[in-house]
């Protein structure tokens, strides 16, 4: 394998969010800027108060102000959108994942992202309870094929909540916008309540104009849903952010 396409990946469950996040401090504070390039992370229930990933400093020309947003080719696209400047950050890929009734993700993720500049990455709430890792989370995300393929059991190419529509509104609090740059709110749609689900998104990824706009769903921002059946996201540069 080429050595600049190796990663590491961090998942975290529950009170190993807070482990985890304090973990990211300390190398954000004693690692060289770049180090973390590499990382990414992917929480469920997280009960951290916080999870910082600083902007790197380099800037960038983004689209911003998306009135529809779905995946194609790899890229994330927009039917509408103006070019303003983003600053990445130093871990490129967080993604939380709590379940809107999981007591654990109430008290942590699901409360403390609502404040401006205190969780950073794409947040997704899933209409649902329970905590526990496998049974309330993984099993609903990757449901698996009772079938076997070549003697394994693999998961479901579709499920619930990857195909769950969203719909788009931008935010542009002063915090926000001042602090990061408009963010975007996605919540459900489909005869799910507006609150269902929730990805708060900061438009770190790359955008382009010209397709026809379709209902984005779950699975279109979701980096975690290309490890499936072994697979692997793009390498650094390359398909969507």
């Amino acid at each position: 394998m080429n050595p600049r396409h190796k990663k590491v990946v961090l998942i975290l469950h529950s009170q190993g969010g807070i482990e985890g996040g304090l973990i990211i401090d300390w190398l954000l504070a004693e690692a060289p800027q770049g180090a973390l390039r590499r990382l990414e992370v992917y929480t469920f229930g997280n009960a951290a108060n916080h999870f910082n990933s600083p902007s790197t400093g380099v800037s960038q020309p983004i689209l911003d102000q998306a009135s529809s947003v779905q995946a194609t080719n790899g890229r994330l696209v927009t039917s509408l959108g103006a070019p303003r400047r983003h600053t990445p950050r130093a871990i490129r890929y967080i993604e939380h994942y709590g379940n809107s009734h999981d007591f654990v993700a109430r008290w942590g993720v699901l409360n403390f992202a609502r404040m401006a500049n205190r969780y950073m990455g794409r947040i997704f709430e899933r209409p649902g309870s329970g905590h526990l890792l496998n049974q309330h989370y993984l099993d609903y995300m990757f449901p698996l094929d009772p079938t076997l393929r070549n003697g394994y059991r693999v998961a479901l190419d579709n499920n619930e909540f990857m195909e769950m529509d969203v719909d788009i509104s931008a935010r542009n609090d002063a915090n926000s916008a001042t602090r990061e740059g408009p963010r975007e709110a996605m919540r459900s749609s489909g005869g799910q309540t507006t609150d269902d689900v929730r990805c708060q998104v900061e438009l770190d990824t790359p955008i382009t104009p010209g397709a026809k706009p379709r209902a984005p769903k779950v699975k279109d921002f979701s980096r975690l849903w290309l490890y499936r059946n072994g697979q692997s996201p793009p390498p650094e540069g390359e398909g969507r952010e």
